[in-house]
């Protein structure tokens, strides 16, 4: 990171954490931006099972499009699950005092399924459904549709979305 050493006292990495090409490396730069005594925080995405709305849009992928793609909308912002793991990397890049929590809020989406399967376009699947066509597309909406039918409740899509939450200080 472009940041001098024992910059900061604070630091945060929401929902990013399992993007990073090198996590280790990552954790390390947070670690040494922080001053002795400063904290870090760090959420990432539980398992896609346990967002069941997540879940339901990577089965309707996988029914549509096939399981690499499938597969790889789960490596994504799912990509890293384990809790334990994380609280492990953030003590090997030299953070004490870890602590790694789980929590699970709930999730509403009041406009009809195709608000969440026009998420796909920002998510690592994105240039792969450029090239689908629009009768693809509207597909795995109408699939999505009936994979998440038993989450709608008075017309809204309602659900849940899990995050470890781990805590440290340098």
């Amino acid at each position: 990171m472009p940041v001098g050493d024992a910059e900061y006292d604070v630091g945060l990495c929401q929902q990013g954490l399992q993007f990073f090409p090198d996590c280790a490396v990552a954790l390390a730069e947070m670690h040494r931006a922080l001053r002795p005594g400063g904290r870090i925080g760090v959420a990432v995405w539980s398992a896609i099972d346990e967002s069941p709305v997540f879940a339901a849009l990577e089965a309707a992928i996988r029914e549509v499009l096939g399981d690499g793609l499938a597969e790889k909308y789960r490596g994504g912002p799912w990509g890293m699950p384990d809790g334990e793991h994380i609280g492990q990397l953030l003590e090997a890049a030299g953070f004490t005092a870890v602590r790694v929590t789980h929590r699970t809020l709930p999730l509403t989406f009041d406009a009809d399924p195709s608000q969440l399967t026009s998420t796909l376009s920002a998510s690592g699947i994105a240039v792969d459904l450029e090239d689908a066509s629009p009768e693809v597309r509207q597909r795995l909406v109408e699939t999505f549709e009936r994979q998440v039918s038993g989450l709608v409740v008075d017309g809204a899509i309602r659900s849940e979305a899990a995050s470890h939450l781990a805590f440290a200080a340098r």
